[in-house]
């Protein structure tokens, strides 16, 4: 077989040949075209402008953007094809003249185009709204709309409190100027026999009272909780208590007046069952005679959230003691009690002498020194070595309706066992 010989000749002659060549002749020919006779091109893109891309700049100036400020712009540029080929929208730098923004207000600023290699032919819309304010944070009292309280017969209600007590609103100045109240509406459709707390919604109303809505207002608390106390009247009575109270004498022995014997109060509900009297305080023995006047204040008798509906101030005790007399006597039986066994204890004091002594007179005329004792109680002492003075108790273990009247102290030795 003879071999085929591969000439110029013969490749001229193929047309696959020929459809590539003029192929690279039209793509070499396209190039110069575009590089050298006509290397320009008009395009156009979409470019959104969004100024809270400048809120760093506005922050200078303490101003804030409100509501939205973007716009979406047409741009037509003119640039080189090649670069035209390798930029999107995104690549545009369309900018707002901001430089004659001085203060709150609405603005129309002028958009341009920054693109070195670019000529911007075109945008449309070529400007863009702004509004700017200043935010400002004001304090406001929270103020309570209460409405269908009802109290029964047999309580009271007294002021209610709102917690809490201000509310915090930061916002534009101009939206902010607009508040002028800021109310928690409560309603109540029953009667109240309890202290109660209701919790709302806080609303901010202009001078018309109409709410002032605002996404661009925020506020540090959006309720607030009300507290309405409720007291229930009672009327208790007043008793009186006794102190150093000798053995021989009950509280009942002891006839006294009182200027007021009960007083109405009113009291939490919760606390009703456990207070059945007004405790005035004590009287003590030692400072009883047979006409004593005493005088209380019912203010330090009662608890803090008790009320004194009638503002009854004291209460004046007087005593009546018929067929008391007094005597003098002198008292020389000592006995220590809670004396410590480390020690050993002795009362240096022989006697103590005109001890004042009030009894019935048939009793009186019976005493005799033998018949008291002075008791000195070491337990709620420190026990030390050396001489101390301490005070002692006088009664009558076996005789009814006596007592000392004043204070008395005799001297004691303490000396320490030997081991």
């Amino acid at each position: 077989m003879k071999k085929k010989t591969f000439t110029l000749r013969n490749l001229s002659q193929s047309n696959r040949f020929l459809q590539i060549v003029a192929v690279i002749v039209g793509l070499i020919c396209w190039f110069f075209v575009a590089a050298y006779i006509n290397p320009d091109q008009e395009a156009e893109y979409m470019v959104t402008v969004d100024m809270k891309d400048w809120q760093d700049y506005f922050d200078l100036l303490g101003l804030k953007i409100i509501g939205e400020a973007k716009e979406s712009v047409i741009v037509n540029v003119k640039g080189k094809r090649f670069r035209l080929s390798q930029i999107e929208g995104e690549d545009l730098n369309v900018i707002p003249s901001v430089t004659r923004i001085d203060g709150p207000g609405t603005y129309k600023l002028t958009l341009k185009g920054e693109n070195e290699d670019l000529e911007f032919l075109s945008l449309t819309p070529n400007t863009i709204s702004v509004k700017l304010d200043v935010y400002s944070t004001k304090t406001f009292p929270i103020e309570a709309d209460l409405t269908g309280l009802t109290i029964p017969e047999g309580y009271i209600g007294k002021d209610h409190t709102i917690f809490p007590k201000n509310i915090s609103i930061t916002g534009p100045d101009e939206q902010l100027s607009r508040i002028k109240r800021c109310v928690v509406h409560y309603n109540l459709d029953k009667p109240l026999q309890k202290t109660t707390t209701l919790k709302g919604d806080i609303l901010l109303l202009d001078q018309n009272g109409s709410e002032v809505v605002s996404d661009h207002i925020t506020t540090d608390i959006q309720t607030a909780s009300l507290t309405i106390p409720i007291l229930k009247i009672r009327e208790l009575p007043f008793v009186i208590r006794f102190l150093n109270l000798p053995p021989g004498i009950q509280e009942e022995d002891l006839k006294y007046s009182l200027s007021s014997s009960k007083l109405e109060v009113a009291v939490p509900t919760d606390t009703t069952e456990r207070f059945t009297e007004v405790a005035l305080g004590y009287v003590d023995m030692k400072e009883l005679e047979p006409n004593s006047v005493f005088v209380f204040d019912v203010a330090e008798a009662l608890p803090d959230n008790f009320e004194n509906i009638r503002n009854i101030e004291n209460v004046v005790v007087e005593f009546k003691l018929d067929n008391i007399e007094r005597k003098y006597i002198n008292v020389e039986d000592f006995q220590i009690l809670n004396q410590s066994s480390d020690y050993e204890i002795t009362v240096t004091t022989n006697r103590l002498s005109n001890v004042l002594i009030y009894g019935r007179k048939d009793i009186l005329d019976e005493l005799t020194p033998g018949d008291f004792v002075a008791e000195i109680d070491l337990s709620s002492r420190e026990i030390l070595p050396g001489q101390f003075s301490t005070g002692v108790k006088i009664y009558a273990p076996n005789k009814s309706m006596v007592w000392a009247s004043g204070d008395y102290s005799v001297i004691i030795h303490v000396v320490e066992k030997e081991q």
